[in-house]
């Protein structure tokens, strides 16, 4: 067998191996509130060692890699450094920040608090990101204590948001009418026939020129049998219990329905938010 020409190259080995340096400490600053302290505005090494309660090597093994990680931003040098949040870690990291994700990072490691915090970020997200001023009512089908009504409630004062569970194998009947009604992560828990009459019951109770939202887990064909991303293996046995929907999968039921005009609104990892109009 001849040798192979091509140079070899141990780069993306070396990254994969030495990948969890960089999440160890991304997750050591966010417990310490390190993004939250640089929130109320810019700290020098100093001020940051005396408020973490760090030693002299621990704080600078600390802020240096986050520098180079482009999470955190520097003027001068050593003890004279003066350190600020970059604009994603400004908002993503500062507990303060309504976009605060720390929480999903410390729990990655607790599955089932994980994918409680993904729900939880990925209805923050709709709030923010969807156009909700045309609308004057919310209905959230299913949310786990009707979070995301109270989300998207909390960012928009004009709107009136309800919530109705999903008992598990119930057959749902009937809706209360609503100008627009959200499901998150629960079609693909249904089996066909439920999933098909929960959206017909949906369709029926929305008013002409209402929609629903469907948060889910969507992939396209071609990556159906393909590896998962990193968000999707941490849902881990939810997800293989309960497999991701495609998105033309998710489109013919609510076309099947009489819904007509289908916009995907990308969240957080494989979340999106599918929404149909009536």
């Amino acid at each position: 067998m001849r040798p192979s020409s091509v140079m070899l190259s141990p780069e993306h080995i070396l990254q994969t191996g030495f990948g969890f340096r960089a999440s160890q400490t991304l997750l050591s600053a966010v417990e310490l509130g390190l993004f939250t302290e640089l929130g109320k505005g810019p700290r020098s090494h100093r001020q940051l060692r005396r408020t973490l309660g760090l030693s002299p090597r621990a704080i600078g093994k600390l802020l240096e890699p986050l520098v180079a990680l482009g999470l955190l931003e520097r003027e001068g040098d050593d003890i004279g450094a003066v350190y600020v949040n970059s604009r994603e870690s400004g908002h993503f990291l500062n507990r303060n920040s309504p976009g605060y994700l720390g929480d999903l990072l410390l729990q990655s490691t607790h599955r089932k608090s994980f994918g409680r915090e993904l729900s939880n970020v990925a209805a923050l997200l709709l709030a923010e990101r969807f156009d909700f001023a045309s609308h004057g009512t919310v209905l959230d089908i299913g949310s786990s204590r009707g979070m995301l009504a109270r989300t998207i409630a909390a960012r928009h004062a004009h709107l009136c948001c309800t919530h109705i569970a999903i008992p598990t194998g119930a057959t749902v009947e009937s809706l209360p009418r609503a100008d627009v009604m959200v499901t998150s992560m629960s079609l693909r828990r249904l089996d066909v026939s439920a999933r098909s009459a929960l959206i017909k019951r949906i369709y029926q109770a929305l008013p002409p020129g209402g929609c629903l939202i469907a948060i889910e887990r969507l992939i396209s064909e071609d990556r159906r049998r393909g590896s998962p991303g990193p968000l999707a293996m941490l849902l881990g046995a939810e997800s293989r219990r309960h497999p991701a929907l495609s998105g033309s999968e998710l489109d013919h039921w609510c076309r099947a329905a009489g819904f007509e005009r289908t916009e995907l609104l990308p969240l957080i990892g494989p979340l999106v938010a599918a929404s149909f109009a009536r």
